[in-house]
């Protein structure tokens, strides 16, 4: 196994790994954090992402038939 890949030992289940990719905010948000980080050290970071439901592709598309479905008490 290649040492980026065995990251942590939570990360194995049975005979097998679960690697994950990280989605294209967080993406953008590390590569615009890491000049900070170095010139400046970051402790913490809050972070909101509003995505949209239709940024789930097609499959996201029929859910949007849940909206209707909801309604405020």
């Amino acid at each position: 196994m290649p040492n980026w890949l065995n990251c942590s030992g939570r990360n194995v289940v049975g005979n097998g790994t679960i690697v994950t990719n990280c989605n294209c905010t967080a993406t953008g948000v590390t590569l615009s954090l890491k000049p900070l980080l170095d010139d400046y050290g970051i402790k913490k970071v809050f972070l909101t992402s509003m995505q949209a439901l239709s940024g789930a592709g097609y499959p996201g598309v029929s859910s949007l038939d849940a909206i209707d479905m909801l309604y405020l008490l």
